[in-house]
């Protein structure tokens, strides 16, 4: 997926922030990430609780090659 994506558009978690980054780093490149929200607290939808938003974006700057866009 990496390899052709220009864009990611489901980032949720630091597991997949940090699979993402090995093979983006692998494939010196970098790609365009948005982070996917649970607005609705509902437990069969994914995405990040709104009050855990900030302290996420916080730690991705570990991960350089992900450009956090939205």
């Amino acid at each position: 997926m990496a390899h052709f994506a220009t864009e990611f558009q489901a980032l949720d978690s630091l597991r997949v922030a940090l699979a993402l980054e090995q093979r983006l780093q692998a494939e010196e490149r970098s790609l365009d990430v948005f982070l996917q929200i649970n607005t609705s607290g509902e437990s069969s939808k994914y995405g990040l609780p709104p009050e855990g938003a900030a302290a996420f974006v916080k730690v991705l700057p570990v991960c350089s090659a992900l450009r956090v866009r939205g």
